[in-house]
């Protein structure tokens, strides 16, 4: 199975994963795993999160298209979490065992599921990492060097082949990747780079 981890901060992470996803789905549906190492509490409800409940999507959203449907019904039927907006399906899910079923279950619909954590790394996040082909450490632009080796090091202790970029504020255009409707422009350059530097074509 093909995948990658996005992680990062907040700000950042969610919106660079659902953007690499839309990029390596190449006008396909694009699944994106959500996981916030902050959040302890398993949602058992396998019925999409409102848009109020997801601080991730954009609380007025398009309707998916009939793949991205299709694949977020297919996720909903297994018991997990699973939400279309035009062309990406996010599944939020509060625990790295569930993320590993889910990034399963997609995997065998799509060529590239995303895995997005934010928040500090736990053991198990790592983990989890660890099975992804490449990991993307995607940070604010701004954010001093010194504190991104920082991140970087359990990564690299990990194995994980991991590349580092800096995101510049997409201003109006970050509520784009999570409608699921396109890459922010100035996104383009640091995905494209972060792709070519772990050997992905896409």
């Amino acid at each position: 199975m093909r995948c990658i981890g996005v992680v990062g901060s907040e700000g950042v992470a969610r919106a660079a994963a659902a953007a690499f996803a839309l990029r390596l789905a190449n006008g396909s549906a694009a699944g994106l795993i959500s996981l916030s190492c902050e959040v302890q509490i398993r949602d058992s409800d396998p019925e999409p999160p409102s848009p109020a409940a997801d601080p991730g999507i954009p609380p007025v959203a398009p309707p998916p298209v009939p793949s991205a449907a299709r694949l977020s019904a297919h996720l909903r039927r297994n018991g997990h979490p699973g939400r279309a907006t035009w062309r990406l399906v996010t599944s939020r899910v509060s625990d790295t065992e569930e993320a590993r079923s889910v990034m399963e279950l997609l995997g065998e619909e799509i060529g590239w599921p995303v895995v997005s954590i934010c928040g500090p790394l736990s053991e198990h996040a790592i983990a989890l990492l660890s099975e992804c082909d490449f990991v993307v450490l995607a940070l604010s632009a701004g954010v001093p060097q010194g504190l991104a080796e920082i991140a970087f090091e359990p990564l690299e202790e990990s194995g994980c082949r991991t590349a580092v970029e800096w995101f510049e504020s997409p201003g109006l255009g970050a509520v784009l990747p999570m409608a699921g409707i396109a890459v922010p422009p100035v996104w383009t350059d640091p995905i494209a780079r972060a792709l070519d530097s772990l050997g992905v074509a896409a």
